[in-house]
């Protein structure tokens, strides 16, 4: 199943696109799914809907959290999301039964991990919560600069849990399917199937590249789906209070264990 998770209309503030041609585009370009992910609304997804006859729509939103401007996707969301704080933005996108997209993680101002290395905006403990609230990370973004593109690769070694996706971030008609995800094993083409396979089927990450000449060139990569997690399969019956109370427990014990290698290594102990 080829899916362009990650394309903009004429909805998000900065989309060039009405949501028509969206639609003709993402079949011309034979999608079998498109996420629509507008900047902070979900007001295409209705239209989206009524266009569609070969395409399944997958509801999405594009979110600016007040954490340094960075963004978070929702993907299968029955609403908009509301929050705006960054980690009520995950579990409000969580609450709905939604998957949680960690977009162009190195993309200048709005990615995680920009906004952590290059601006420190957000601080490492952050961060990593973050991540570990995430389920997907967009691993190829087309309108990703190469060098942001190459330190995303590096990121995904120290975190094989998160499962990898491909997007266009189209915010034009003609860069639609210029990036997409092809799912190996999907059970059929309801949301429900796609989310299950987008978290656990293997999968090819379809992008168009350029040549040191400048001409297009199709690349494929080939991804494992990551390990079903217990944690991950009950977090979502978690009541809120309680997992950021064993947010809170984790980050003090983690504190506490870099604390003993400090006085370890100062009195010479070996580790």
């Amino acid at each position: 199943m080829k899916i362009d998770l990650h394309v903009h209309s004429d909805h998000s503030f900065d989309g060039r696109t009405d949501i028509e041609s969206v639609i003709k585009n993402a079949e011309a370009s034979s999608l079998d799914a498109v996420a629509i992910t507008d900047h902070d609304t979900m007001s295409a997804v209705g239209l989206a809907r009524k266009y569609a006859d070969k395409v399944t729509i997958i509801p999405g939103m594009e979110i600016t959290t007040s954490a340094a401007g960075t963004h978070i996707i929702g993907l299968f969301l029955k609403e908009e999301i509301i929050s705006r704080d960054i980690d009520d933005v995950i579990d409000e996108i969580h609450g709905q039964g939604g998957l949680v997209m960690i977009p162009h993680p190195y993309r200048a101002g709005t990615g995680l991990m920009y906004n952590r290395d290059e601006l420190h905006r957000i601080d490492g403990k952050q961060a990593s919560r973050i991540l570990s609230g995430a389920d997907l990370i967009e691993a190829f973004n087309y309108r990703c600069t190469p060098e942001s593109l190459i330190s995303t690769d590096r990121l995904l070694d120290f975190h094989p849990n998160l499962a990898q996706t491909s997007g266009s971030d189209a915010h034009h008609d003609y860069e639609i399917g210029k990036a997409y995800l092809d799912l190996e094993e999907v059970r059929s083409g309801s949301l429900e199937d796609i989310k299950e396979a987008l978290l656990y089927s293997p999968r090819l990450l379809r992008y168009e590249a350029h040549t040191e000449q400048g001409e297009p060139e199709t690349r494929v990569t080939k991804i494992k789906g990551r390990k079903k997690s217990l944690i991950r399969k009950t977090r979502d019956f978690i009541p809120r209070s309680v997992r950021r109370s064993l947010r809170a427990i984790y980050e003090k014990s983690a504190g506490r264990l870099s604390s003993r290698r400090k006085d370890r290594s100062s009195t010479g102990i070996r580790q």
